[in-house]
């Protein structure tokens, strides 16, 4: 009995002695992560309707040093609650437009009132068990906008106010209700399956170089030619229509200046 009971109190040390092992050689892998080891932009903006814009979201592996493979990301994205008008809006994935394998493509998105100036779109990763993944993930490029993380949609019943903005910029408040961008990345420090949180700040979360926070449901142009063959403009905006009840010569076009 007391040779079992020595044996029983040897494992249990040797277990504890691992577990305090393995934690602090996380910590110090942990600690190795800068937030220059990646940019997570918000890209191309786009309308699409009066009622619904688009976006996409890339991660760039800014450290070419060493690959970048990811094992979980999230986002959360402050929205301006100026472009809602009295509707109601949602946001969602856009499904087909991810660089990710398939098991870390995001499909889930929502829109959720935040505070009186702005909307929370959250993005949720796709998967909470990032060592499920590890045999089979996505290298980050190193290269132009990086991977595309996955495009997101925001959609709103009633169209958005002329010339409003969406003003997106990343929510990095880690306190709920607030939602963080979150990126997660694979290490070989202590196994080829740990995963660790990469740093997130204004330094390497923001928008990109093809963010223009556009402005939404601009005035048309309207160009007349129903009752005068001289092309006139009857309103001032940059989206340009044709209210005709007579057809154009083939082959006439018509050039519009600085619109």
């Amino acid at each position: 009995m007391k040779t079992f009971t020595k044996c029983l109190i040897r494992a249990i040390l040797l277990a504890l002695i691992s577990f305090l092992f393995f934690q602090t050689q996380a910590q110090q892998g942990k600690s190795a992560l800068l937030p220059d080891d990646c940019v997570y932009t918000i890209e191309h903006d786009t309308i699409i309707s009066p009622t619904e814009f688009q976006f996409d979201l890339y991660l760039r592996d800014t450290d070419a040093s060493q690959p970048f493979l990811i094992s979980l990301i999230q986002a959360g994205i402050y929205c301006s609650t100026s472009i809602v008008g009295g509707g109601t809006m949602t946001c969602a994935v856009v499904p087909g437009y991810s660089d990710l394998v398939d098991s870390l493509q995001p499909n889930s998105a929502m829109a959720v009132p935040y505070n009186a100036d702005h909307f929370l779109l959250k993005m949720a990763a796709r998967s909470w068990y990032p060592w499920a993944q590890c045999d089979n993930t996505t290298t980050m490029s190193t290269v132009g906008l990086g991977t595309r993380v996955c495009r997101l949609r925001v959609v709103n019943t009633v169209p958005f106010p002329a010339n409003s903005q969406a003003g997106l910029v990343f929510c990095l408040d880690p306190v709920p209700p607030a939602y963080k961008a979150k990126v997660f990345k694979f290490t070989n420090d202590i196994h080829p399956c740990y995963s660790y949180e990469v740093p997130t700040d204004t330094s390497n979360c923001h928008p990109g170089s093809t963010y223009k926070n556009i402005s939404l449901n601009k005035p048309s142009v309207g160009i007349d030619v129903s009752s005068n063959p001289e092309i006139r403009i009857s309103s001032v905006g940059k989206s340009v229509f044709v209210n005709s009840s007579k057809t154009l010569a083939t082959g006439v076009s018509a050039v519009i200046p600085n619109l």
